[in-house]
C-alpha cells in the first residue's frame, strides 16, 4: 500500500539506531493520530488502545480519557473489516465530548505495543 508524507522525524546525526520509543528524535506532524486495535466481538466492533505505554490493551470501546469515542465508517473500514483484528492508525478530531477516529490506513495486522 502507497502511503503519503504524514510527518518530518528529526534526529542527531549521531543518534544510535532504536527501535520503539525513541527520546532522541523529535517527531513532528501536522495533524495528531495515535494507533488502534479493531476488532470484531460478536458481530459489534471494539476499540483497543494502550494508554500507559506498556504492553496492557484495554478496551477503549465507548470512551477514552473521559470522551466519547466514536470510529468513523469510511472506505478504509469497509476494506479492513474481512480482515480484523487489524491496528489503524486514525487521525482523532474532537467535536465537544467525542473523539472521532477517523481510518486513516491500516498499520499492521499483527498485534503489538500501541503506542
Amino acid at each position: 500500500m502507497c502511503h503519503g508524507n504524514d510527518g518530518i522525524i528529526f534526529t542527531l546525526n549521531n543518534a544510535p539506531v532504536e527501535t520503539g520509543t525513541s527520546a532522541s528524535i523529535l517527531k513532528w506532524k501536522p495533524s495528531h493520530s495515535i494507533d488502534v486495535l479493531v476488532r470484531n466481538v460478536d458481530g459489534h466492533i471494539r476499540i483497543y488502545g494502550n494508554m500507559n505505554h506498556s504492553g496492557d490493551v484495554h478496551d477503549a470501546t465507548g470512551a477514552i480519557a473521559g470522551l466519547y469515542t466514536h470510529l468513523v465508517r469510511n472506505k478504509l473500514m469497509e476494506a479492513v473489516s474481512a480482515r480484523m483484528p487489524c491496528i489503524l492508525e486514525c487521525l482523532i478530531t474532537i467535536d465537544g465530548d467525542t473523539l472521532n477516529l477517523v481510518p486513516e490506513r491500516s498499520a499492521r495486522t499483527k498485534h503489538r505495543r500501541i503506542r
